[in-house]
């Protein structure tokens, strides 16, 4: 890790460390975290499946939201001050779409040092509560527009609000009480090291 890069730009380096005491037996290349039982593989890989499906619910999200953003640039014909402001969140609306399809990008095909950017200024959306918060956080900018119908689109901005707060209340919901989502879930890595380079994200 470089110096003054924060915590979570390398994998690995969250400053714990695992004691073993003289004399405890540990199973020999028995992994760490997974289940004792046959059920607890077929729990892993529904949930794998469930998060690729996630994936891609978030690219055809960040579509909705860029085609909202763009569609009221398109529009945008202020015809007093206050109106400059539809001009700035739909600016928004395109640049946080942008960063959300990048990120499953990444996610789906090794771009090592877009990640490395990416893991070093949003590191936040490297899990599935970040993300979640993210996409919550994103929705309510479509409330600016409610009732404007800028886009051109009646009813595109309550659409893309009511799909984004859904899609991010599940994913915190999905973190908190679904523990083999969060096991399942690898964010990329490839990019932050040497290691990394030649390693695949496991989908």
């Amino acid at each position: 890790m470089a110096y003054g890069d924060p915590d979570w730009a390398s994998p690995g380096s969250t400053g714990n460390s695992v004691t073993v005491n003289p004399g405890t037996p540990m199973a020999v290349n028995a992994p760490i975290g997974t289940g004792q039982n046959v059920n607890s593989g077929s729990a892993l890989n529904r949930a794998r499946c469930f998060i690729v499906l996630l994936s891609l619910v978030n690219c055809g999200l960040a579509a909705l939201m860029a085609t909202l953003g763009i569609l009221s640039l398109i529009h945008f014909k202020p015809k007093q001050v206050s109106q400059i402001s539809e001009g700035f969140l739909a600016t928004y609306m395109v640049i946080f779409a942008v960063l959300l399809f990048l990120y499953e990008t990444i996610w789906w095909h090794q771009l090592g040092n877009l990640n490395k950017s990416f893991r070093r200024n949003f590191g936040f959306m490297y899990g599935l509560k970040g993300k979640g918060f993210f996409l919550v956080f994103v929705s309510f900018l479509c409330l600016g527009m409610k009732g404007q119908n800028t886009s051109g689109v009646r009813g595109l901005e309550w659409i893309t609000f009511f799909a984004w707060l859904a899609a991010g209340c599940f994913s915190v919901f999905l973190s908190c009480t679904w523990p083999e989502a969060n096991q399942s879930y690898r964010p990329p890595t490839v990019g932050l090291s040497a290691e990394d380079t030649n390693g695949q994200n496991p989908v």
